[in-house]
């Protein structure tokens, strides 16, 4: 399966979005199939933006949100924008397509700065 950035920022927004004490039987993402959901949660915890609690048994993989971490917090408002969001993925898509997620902070990170006029 794929690492789809699209959805990678949907599913920080929605982790965002959610409620202390929240109770989440099925994270659901319009559009997107939940095995697809799964897997990049999976990667957005393994890359320290998460926290989730692994409810996987044998019948599959299997998550609960629990909350946005810091690190998750940092990127997302760098990538919230719909306006950045576009630019970011312009860029990218001019340059080839598709880029770590080293890089594609980086350049969020940039963007960011320049909206902000910081050097």
């Amino acid at each position: 399966m794929k690492r789809d950035m699209e959805l990678i920022r949907k599913i920080l927004i929605e982790f965002e979005e959610l409620p202390l004490n929240h109770k989440v039987d099925k994270f659901v993402i319009e559009g997107y199939s939940y095995d697809k959901i799964i897997y990049n949660t999976f990667l957005l915890e393994e890359a320290g933006l998460v926290e989730i609690i692994d409810t996987s048994d044998d019948d599959g993989k299997d998550f609960l949100p629990v909350k946005l971490i810091w690190k998750g917090h940092e990127f997302l408002d760098n990538i919230k924008n719909d306006n950045v969001w576009n630019s970011i993925k312009s860029l990218i898509s001019s340059k080839g397509g598709n880029v770590a997620f080293s890089i594609l902070k980086l350049v969020a990170e940039e963007k960011a700065k320049e909206i902000f006029g910081i050097q």
